[in-house]
């Protein structure tokens, strides 16, 4: 994803909508009399536009400037924008907006960090593992712009493809060397009675 400053560009972009993009969009204000410079950004697809604030995509081809009135009385997206303006005076909070230094951006990216963590209840000390995940995906970001997984994905990547490649792995390592099996009977929270089997072993290739 690009955000686009060249409005003749983002008409180009927009040629098969019905209503394209209009530069002095983001010098109007929306419904709470905020700009929309302060949350709105057009992106290098077609007939959309995208909330920093709430990272979320806005398709405006169909009904123009009123996709933008209707997210501006989101919710979630007016305790966003209510918390930039009260936080945007603190050295440690300061808005997503291009032009900012490389302290500020990296301030940025750690708030945005542990509210993730936050938001997730994920612990506190999964913050370094998280980052360097990040950075992995980052080294590559033509294919991090078209990602997009969903719940049920996840789990059936998981369970039909992750966890058979490990399986595949362990029982290929069980076969030559010696091991411990510990077995426990427990019972899930769907009252499903489940076997949990625990294995130990020696492997050379981790050593």
């Amino acid at each position: 994803m690009r955000y686009i400053t060249d409005w003749e560009e983002a008409r180009r972009i927009d040629k098969d909508c019905k209503n394209k993009w209009r530069g002095e969009w983001l010098h109007e204000e929306d419904t709470v009399n905020r700009k929309y410079s302060l949350w709105l950004k057009k992106i290098d697809k077609s007939g959309t536009a995208w909330c920093h604030l709430c990272s979320k995509r806005l398709l405006y081809k169909s009904n123009g400037k009123k996709s933008f009135l209707v997210h501006a009385i989101d919710p979630l997206h007016f305790e966003r924008l209510s918390a930039q303006a009260h936080t945007a005076t603190l050295p440690t909070a300061v808005p997503v907006l291009a032009g900012l230094s490389k302290s500020d951006r990296i301030t940025d990216f750690k708030i945005r960090t542990c509210a993730f963590l936050a938001e997730h209840c994920l612990p506190f000390s999964l913050a370094p593992a998280l980052i360097d995940f990040a950075k992995k995906l980052a080294e590559d970001p033509k294919v991090l712009d078209s990602l997009s997984m969903n719940r049920s994905t996840a789990a059936y990547t998981l369970t039909h493809g992750v966890a058979r490649g490990f399986k595949e792995e362990l029982l290929k390592s069980l076969r030559t060397t010696f091991f411990s099996l510990n077995v426990d009977e427990a019972t899930n929270n769907a009252d499903n009675k489940v076997v949990n089997a625990l294995v130990r072993f020696f492997d050379e290739l981790i050593m």
